[in-house]
């Protein structure tokens, strides 16, 4: 699994100079769980930092999915964060996660949870970049899941209102 915030990376202003699949874009191709009616497209104002997402309602848990063919040197460059509606509001909230399956077989990327309810840090979108490299060439499901609650605990999705920030698959 890879952390958030690889150093070393460009920023998010480097993003023109890139090849880049623009998930957002291909919403309308994703595979949604629990069904289409939780998920919105955004502009997120977190922490002072404005970036278009996919927004989605308070549930249990969550799964987006996209088809896609890895171009050679790709990342998955993706934002995460929770709407400022649940920083004040009562909740444990929501792990978000990434993965690829390929293969038969599911591969975490990340794993993060957020709660910016108890933890005022957690109040701005955090950057993810993480390789795609050992998927370059072949037709794999990027999958993104959110939790209501952390690992463990059970379940709370009282003011859970996660966001997905401008996720893309960029080619350096």
């Amino acid at each position: 699994m890879v952390s958030m915030g690889l150093a070393g990376l460009a920023p998010a202003a480097c993003r023109g100079t890139a090849e880049r699949i623009d998930l957002i874009e291909r919403l309308g191709e994703a595979q949604k769980s629990p069904g289409p009616s939780v998920f919105f497209i955004e502009d997120i104002d977190l922490g002072g930092e404005r970036h278009r997402a996919v927004t989605i309602a308070p549930v249990p848990a969550s799964r987006l999915s996209w088809r896609v063919t890895v171009p050679k040197g790709a990342w998955l460059w993706v934002s995460i964060g929770m709407q400022a509606e649940a920083w004040t509001k009562e909740g444990d909230g929501v792990r978000f996660s990434a993965a690829v399956f390929d293969r038969g077989t599911l591969t975490p990327l990340f794993e993060q949870h957020l709660h910016p309810y108890a933890r005022e840090g957690d109040r701005k979108w955090f950057p993810v970049r993480v390789p795609l490299g050992p998927y370059a060439g072949r037709e794999v499901e990027l999958v993104f899941a959110t939790a209501a609650s952390a690992e463990g605990a059970g379940v709370d999705e009282r003011n859970d209102l996660p966001a997905w920030g401008v996720p893309e698959i960029v080619v350096r």
